[in-house]
């Protein structure tokens, strides 16, 4: 089956109100039509800007409860022996306006400045060799909320990052265990971000592995002493190594020390040739150095969805500053990349992403939505 004809039979299946109109609007997001008249008026809808807005509307409100069991019915396969990996992290979206929903002036970790975006925590949810859902917040900072409110200091109630995502991982791991997932295949990820002892101990909780790169500054008490976890490396512990998949020597160290409030964690120090040191700490207290370098490889695996939700599903190309009209478009985005990871599980496909993009952009005038549209539709194209 072509990947269009995928994608169109995914939103049909939902059996949602707006879907019809949620599929042109995900057509549009993947060939650069960068508002909702430019997508009308290119896929030949007759409907107004206003009604087809509000048809979105009411198809992300039911959306977000579909997405997982849909992409179960299209494909996805379940392998309860095999672990998954749950990679929280976050991204920025650069977006102007002091009117927009939740901007402001945020630090940016690819340029290394402070520049007007949205900060979107999110993550990925990685297993049996495939993507297989995601979950996504737009944190919103204390510089909006007092820009738009005009509450000051104590009177304005913040959701932090670490807050947020605290929330998602549990409902990550709430939908993980109603598939018949046990907590023990369950693996949390973060980055150094994210190096929190209230994320940690929340997972902790939970029952399932946590497994988390920690920044160099990171504290352990020794001997009633807060020590940093790099000082702590540098002075104790016998340095060993192993080779990787390249033959390249990975230097490491390991110990289980006590952190306040959380209890004993394992911790490592990773050390390759013309890198830095990589700490990572796990409450997984048998983990071998091996397992945790493959962790360790793992965590970077949410990058590679934001490069693709911005290059092909259209992230970057919102232009409402409307809460509602942003959730809409986010959700959609991040819906795409599932549908487009299930296609390749489903029909095996080796294509990369950007292939099977290219395949679905080359084709997409040739598209007939649910509203009627008018163009040629071959049965060679679409088998």
């Amino acid at each position: 089956m072509h990947i269009i004809r995928y994608t169109e039979g995914v939103f049909k299946d939902m059996g949602l109100k707006g879907a019809d109109n949620a599929f042109c609007y995900a057509t549009g997001l993947m060939t650069s039509q960068k508002s909702m008249v430019k997508i009308i008026e290119k896929l030949g809808l007759e409907i107004s800007a206003k009604s087809f807005a509000e048809s979105l509307r009411k198809f992300f409100k039911e959306s977000n409860r579909a997405k997982g069991d849909v992409l179960l019915r299209v494909g996805i396969f379940i392998d309860r022996r095999k672990n998954v990996y749950v990679i929280v992290d976050d991204t920025p979206d650069i977006r102007y306006g002091k009117k927009v929903f939740a901007a402001a002036n945020q630090h940016n970790n690819t340029f290394n400045a402070r520049l007007w975006q949205n900060t979107i925590v999110d993550c990925a949810i990685f297993h049996n060799g495939a993507y297989i859902n995601n979950y996504f917040e737009v944190y919103v900072p204390k510089d909006y909320i007092e820009r738009t409110t005009g509450k000051k200091g104590d009177e304005i109630e913040i959701r932090t990052k670490i807050e947020i995502a605290i929330t998602i991982v549990k409902e990550v791991v709430a939908w993980l265990l109603s598939l018949g997932l046990s907590k023990k295949r369950i693996h949390i990820l973060s980055d150094s971000w994210y190096d929190s002892r209230d994320l940690i101990r929340s997972i902790k909780e939970l029952g399932v592995k946590c497994v988390q790169f920690v920044k160099r500054n990171f504290y352990v008490r020794i001997k009633g002493k807060a020590v940093r976890i790099d000082e702590y490396f540098e002075t104790h512990k016998e340095e060993r190594y192993f080779k990787n998949g390249e033959e390249k020597k990975v230097f490491y160290k390991e110990t289980r020390l006590y952190v306040p409030e959380v209890g004993y964690i394992k911790f490592f120090r990773f050390k390759e040739e013309n890198k830095e040191e990589k700490y990572i700490a796990t409450t997984k207290l048998d983990m071998r150095s091996k397992s945790a370098y493959r962790h360790k490889k793992n965590g970077w695996k949410v990058e590679e969805i934001h490069e693709d939700l911005k290059g092909y599903f259209g992230l970057k190309e919102c232009y409402s500053g409307k809460k509602e009209a942003y959730y809409v478009h986010l959700a959609i985005s991040y819906l795409l990349f599932l549908i487009f990871w299930s296609y390749k599980v489903v029909y095996s496909d080796e294509r990369t992403i950007e292939q099977i993009w290219w395949d679905y952009c080359m084709h997409h005038d040739e598209i007939i939505a649910y509203s009627g549209l008018i163009h040629n539709r071959t049965e060679e194209l679409w088998k």
